[in-house]
């Protein structure tokens, strides 16, 4: 899709577009934050981890606190279909985390200012989330949690869409 987009030149002018940035890789780091293997253009990103198929970065400000919070939703989330974890890793989802302010402080989304954070589409280089948003020790925020609201968004775009679900939208009365 990705491919297609980029030859009939739509949505591409887009800084999220994925055509425009190279995917990290995924390395299993089980509950441990390490050092970003950043793409070009991505140095932003400083920290890495990974979960149930998915990417987490974040940079310098982002604690670790917080990547360890936003890796525990994305395991916790999918664990009753752990299938949608292959599909999320083939179609290399990454969350980018950012610390306070908005979606702007991204090398991706200059022009992009969500404060909570956005879905990842089947052709967007991530989803974000602001860690400042989280819950984890130490920090305390009561207004929800970003990366299960938009990890939820991210499943119906990404993983829907590939296993072509349609019972999940049928009505049960």
């Amino acid at each position: 899709q990705i491919a297609f987009e980029k030859l009939l030149q739509l949505r591409t002018d887009w800084t999220g577009h994925a055509s425009h940035w190279d995917a990290f890789p995924y390395i299993e780091t089980g509950a441990e934050v390490i050092p970003a293997p950043s793409p070009k253009g991505l140095e932003h990103y400083t920290k890495y981890i990974t979960g149930a198929g998915v990417v987490i970065v974040g940079g310098d400000d982002v604690p670790d606190g917080a990547m360890l919070a936003a890796r525990e939703s994305v395991v916790y989330l999918t664990s009753a279909r752990p299938e949608f974890r292959t599909i999320l890793q083939e179609n290399e989802v990454r969350i980018s985390l950012f610390e306070g302010g908005d979606t702007s402080i991204l090398p991706e989304y200059p022009d992009v200012n969500e404060p909570g954070g956005m879905a990842m589409g089947r052709t967007d280089v991530s989803m974000t989330a602001n860690s400042a948003w989280l819950c984890y020790p130490g920090h305390q925020d009561i207004g929800g949690d970003p990366v299960i609201h938009e990890m939820v968004h991210t499943i119906n775009h990404v993983v829907f869409e590939q296993i072509n679900e349609t019972y999940f939208y049928v009505s049960s009365s």
